[in-house]
């Protein structure tokens, strides 16, 4: 997924066998088998938790939006994660990054 207001750069599901490919039926960090969580790198630093939320929104119900801080610093590292409720909104993310 590209668009340069709300830092989002590309998307990729976490768990399976690569990038995108697999995740839909793994538990990913305790989630249910139909929550998926994916990961977004190349985030401005600009980019909020809030506005990567309401970005992934517009695919289907968000359940988390969380954005990786360096521990001692507590600025953003340019990545983070993004919990769906349910599987079916992968679909509709990767028909948009293409």
């Amino acid at each position: 997924v590209s668009k340069e207001s709300e830092g989002v750069q590309n998307v990729a599901e976490v768990g399976g066998g690569g990038a995108g490919v697999g995740a839909r039926d793994a538990l990913v960090n305790g989630a249910s088998a139909d929550k998926v969580k994916v990961f977004v790198g190349g985030l401005a630093w600009e980019t909020t938790e809030e506005t990567l939320r309401s970005h992934f929104e517009q695919y289907g119900e968000v359940v988390d939006a969380l954005i990786m801080r360096d521990r001692l610093t507590g600025k953003p590292r340019g990545f983070g994660f993004v919990t769906f409720a349910d599987d079916s909104c992968i679909d509709a993310v990767h028909a948009a990054s293409h």
